[in-house]
């Protein structure tokens, strides 16, 4: 990553998400400590359905944490977006 920004190879991926206009899922750990989300708020990239997901008891590594919820999750995105 540090060699494409190095030789600016790198893209503004926020822009690209809302260039796409496909669906988005944003799901974080509820205790995430690592970064702050609360931008994605702000983020006006297709979310899906409408709305960010903090999964409770969980933290940056949200897909160790909570795997069952995080599956559940991914594979009703994939069904609802995907599926055709």
């Amino acid at each position: 990553m540090g060699a494409s920004i190095a030789k600016g190879e790198w893209t503004d991926e926020m822009q690209n998400l809302m260039d796409s206009d496909r669906p988005v899922s944003w799901v974080f750990g509820a205790d995430e400590r690592i970064i702050n989300a609360d931008f994605l708020h702000k983020v006006p990239a297709g979310r899906w359905r409408e709305s960010t997901v903090f999964l409770p008891d969980a933290g940056h590594l949200v897909h160790l944490d909570q795997p069952d919820e995080f599956n559940r999750l991914l594979m009703d995105f994939a069904i609802e977006n995907l599926a055709g």
